[in-house]
């Protein structure tokens, strides 16, 4: 079932090659992600209200499958991606390569958090927390999950080394774009998989 893949974007290679020789990068060039998208996350006072089929293309997860997203699992991907994508502050464009190491660093932490966080709530669902099922299933979400989100910031900081003087600044902030790329569509498989986990739990007599 599509909710149950966690494959990583083996396509981040091809958009790090894309993105590092372009200096006039912004935070908001991210693959398949709208003007409008982008705004409506910018300007979000309520991230489960947030119109998740714009962002299929980014997820990598069908039309129909993001429409059905529940205000619990918008809440979580959209008020993460805010954070990730930095709306508040803006991503700075130069970038040294100290900072940006330190920063994909501590994004990572923070993902894996979220995940962990999330892992923890969905565990504790009724009937889930009653299904050794369907806690297996959602620990196994979270564990491909989080090894995910560490191939991407293994691969993010590779690239970054190569990408070092005298071609840093627009180009380490290229990775950092094509890490939260990267991790985007990990996270929001994993709770379309740990949705899934719950769903069949409850449709279990």
């Amino acid at each position: 079932m599509r909710f149950l893949t966690l494959a990583l974007p083996f396509a981040f290679g091809a958009q790090l090659a894309a993105a590092i020789p372009t200096v006039e990068l912004e935070v908001s060039s991210y693959p398949g992600v709208s003007a409008d998208a982008m705004e409506e996350l910018r300007n979000a006072t309520d991230f489960s209200t947030i119109d998740a089929t714009k962002w299929t293309t980014f997820l990598d997860q069908p039309h129909e499958v993001l429409a059905a997203w529940d205000p619990t699992a918008k809440q979580r991907m959209f008020s993460l991606l805010y954070d990730l994508m930095e709306l508040g502050t803006g991503l700075e464009k130069r970038q040294t390569q100290s900072s940006i190491r330190q920063k994909i660093g501590t994004k990572k932490q923070q993902v894996d958090s979220e995940i962990t966080t999330d892992e923890v709530k969905d565990k504790g669902v009724q009937r889930c927390a009653d299904s050794t099922t369907c806690t297996l299933c959602i620990s196994a979400a979270a564990a491909v999950g989080i090894g995910k989100v560490a191939a991407c910031a293994t691969i993010a900081l590779t690239a970054e080394a190569i990408v070092g003087p005298p071609t840093s600044g627009a180009a380490t902030a290229a990775v950092y774009t094509a890490f939260v790329a990267c991790v985007g569509p990990v996270v929001g498989a994993f709770l379309l998989a740990s949705g899934g986990c719950i769903a069949v739990a409850k449709a279990i007599p």
